[in-house]
This record gives C-alpha cells, structure tokens and sequence, in this order.
C-alpha cells in the first residue's frame, strides 16, 4: 500500500492562529480495482497468442511445402530409368564412331549429340533441384537432416 504522511503548519492564515496539523494518507480500492489495465494486459496476452500460433502455422506451412517439393523431385528421380544415362552414353559412343566413320551425315551427328547434351542437361537440373529440396528442408527446419 501507498502510505503517506504529512505535517502541515499555518501561522496567520487560517482560523485559528498557528495551526499545526498532522495527516496520514492511504489509498483503499474500494471501486478502482485496476480493471482497465487488467483488460489491457489480458488482451496482449491473446494478441502475443495470436501472432504466436501465426508463426507457427507459418513455419509448418514451410515445412510441409519444403517437403512436398523433395517428395516430388525424389519421385521423378526414382521414375527415372537407372540405367538411361549409360545406354544413352553407349549410344552417344557409337554415333560418334558412325560419323567418324562416316557412316551417318553431320546433321544426323549434330542432332544426336544435341539430344544427348539436352538430356545431360535435364538430368543435371534435376540432380541440382533434388539437392535444392533437401537444402531447403534442412535451412526450414534448422537441423541437418540430410547431407
């Protein structure tokens, strides 16, 4: 409690000359019992909640689209032929010794080797995409899950 103590003195300017007086003071909450700041606080509590279960749901949100987008690269390198690369590679090997021995023409050459460099392309881009994904997961979720 807020206590307080006073001393007042008056030498001519009240009714009786030389008043001296003496008081003591102390607030009792009767009818203010704080309500209003209980109010204020109550609501920044549900405010501080609120933008609580925001973050949350945005962070599991991340979470769960990081994760979506691994699944689904892992999927279109599973989907993927295993052994694609080395027939194709075996192919492009062959092409090129038709045309050195010029058994295929320079614009047959010049197609294969550009369907094989595109395919060298995509299947690199998709590599890179599915490192992506698990670096994404891994930045997300703040933990090293994969390597």
């Amino acid at each position: 409690p807020d206590v307080q103590l006073s001393l007042v003195y008056d030498l001519k300017g009240n009714y009786p000359e030389k008043y001296t007086g003496i008081g003591i003071s102390m607030p009792i909450p009767l009818f203010n019992r704080n309500q209003g700041e209980i109010k204020k606080a109550k609501i920044a509590i549900e405010a501080q909640q609120t933008a609580y279960n925001q973050v949350e749901n945005a962070l599991s949100n991340e979470i769960f689209k990081a994760y979506q987008n691994a699944k689904r690269i892992e999927s279109l390198m599973n989907n993927r032929d295993q052994y694609f690369n080395q027939d194709y590679q075996k192919l492009i090997d062959e092409v090129t010794k038709n045309f050195s021995k010029r058994n295929i023409s320079l614009l047959e050459f010049l197609d294969f080797y550009e369907s094989y460099k595109e395919n060298v392309l995509q299947y690199n881009q998709l590599q890179y995409e599915r490192i992506n994904a698990k670096e994404e997961i891994n930045f997300v979720t703040g933990t090293t899950l994969f390597k």
